[in-house]
């Protein structure tokens, strides 16, 4: 009898991609989330479902109980709210927080063999001193809405889970070979467009934080499924990358890539770094990706110790951001626009200047065709 895994947020980018995963190895996938958008058919059952609704919850928690009988359950909560604006939103609360309490009690009355929870690297605080790194054991220290929330539903999971054994996974930030990671794909764009911005940063130009491929986090996810019977009944995992870009070796890649030279980073002080972030969302109509807020954590360092996710999980990454950068930005010199849309640009931002530089490398280069349709 194949294992059932209920995932959450299942018409996410993750969890599509889990579902696909979890279905070549035979496992009988239920997906839940409250819009479809052609997600339900990665699935072998789909339930329409408001995490913040109590009825919704428990009306679907029915389903799969009748349906399964007592048949084990695996699950993989992926469903929460975000986003980069630093607003505050009652989603945080009500969705992430009151939505994975209402999960659990409701499946309370299921036969559940696991819980995976996913929560971010953002949770912890940033190491101190020089050469060490970030273990499940570092102190914790959220600083802005979105990791807040996720380390505030890690309490409740530990109080309200009963018998339900639970897995949280800290997890860093998630990229794809077209980029998918606001982070990643900012600075790659302001070096691509050649803003004068791009030059400038306002933090220890020597940190970084931990990044990981989307196929090495569905693996983890998987993994820890096939090992539940080896594992506690209350686990945290980190799952990043081993290795640690700093902003300059990010810089200085990203502008080789493109432009076949390093692109230089010059600190500034934050206090300009905010005036200059404060004056461009005046000036532009576009909500800007760069806010003042963010400047006070950019000297935030996150390297991170995957020691115990290797060896209690027996996973290892198969995936370098500092490889993958190649990928990405072929994907975007080869492909502009379609590199634009899949990430959130309009591609009519990009500049003129750019297409005259794209066309000078090709013709310097001969790295293939860039036309500007």
């Amino acid at each position: 009898m194949a294992d059932n895994v209920l995932i959450t947020g299942a018409n996410g980018y993750i969890g599509r991609a889990v579902a696909h995963e979890l279905n070549k190895h035979g496992y009988h996938t239920i997906g839940l989330d409250i819009k479809d958008e052609g997600a339900s058919k990665l699935y072998n059952t789909w339930l329409s479902c408001d995490l913040t609704s109590s009825k919704d919850v428990n009306a679907a928690m029915s389903s799969i109980g009748k349906h399964l009988k007592d048949q084990p359950l695996n699950v993989i909560h992926l469903a929460a709210y975000y986003d980069f604006s630093g607003e505050d939103s009652p989603l945080y609360q009500e969705l992430t927080i009151d939505g994975t309490k209402r999960l659990l009690d409701s499946l309370q009355s299921l036969n559940v063999k696991q819980f995976q929870f996913s929560s971010t690297l953002l949770v912890m605080d940033e190491v101190k001193e020089e050469g060490e790194k970030l273990t499940e054991n570092s102190p914790v220290n959220p600083k802005w809405n979105y990791p807040d929330s996720k380390l505030r539903t890690e309490f409740v999971i530990h109080e309200s889970r009963g018998k339900i054994p639970t897995v949280i996974h800290r997890i860093a930030g998630v990229y794809n070979d077209w980029g998918h990671c606001p982070p990643i794909c900012e600075q790659i764009v302001r070096i691509f467009e050649r803003q004068f911005e791009s030059f400038f940063f306002p933090g220890n130009v020597d940190h970084g934080q931990a990044f990981l491929h989307v196929d090495d986090l569905v693996q983890a996810l998987s993994l820890t499924i096939d090992r539940k019977d080896h594992l506690n009944d209350d686990e945290i995992f980190l799952i990043a990358e081993d290795e640690t870009l700093s902003y300059d070796e990010m810089q200085s890649k990203i502008g080789e890539l493109i432009y076949q030279h390093e692109w230089p980073t010059i600190r500034v002080p934050k206090s300009a770094a905010k005036v200059g972030a404060w004056l461009k969302d005046k000036v532009t109509s576009e909500q800007e990706f760069i806010q003042p807020w963010m400047i006070d954590m950019a000297d935030g360092h996150f390297p991170v110790d995957i020691s115990k996710a290797k060896t209690k999980l027996t996973w290892q990454p198969q995936y370098r951001l500092s490889d993958k950068l190649a990928t990405i930005t072929q994907h975007l010199i080869d492909e502009p626009k379609k590199w634009y849309r899949m990430n959130g640009y309009d591609p009519e931002d990009i500049p003129d200047r750019t297409w005259s530089a794209l066309q000078e490398r090709r013709d310097q280069h001969s790295v293939g065709t860039v036309s500007k349709r």
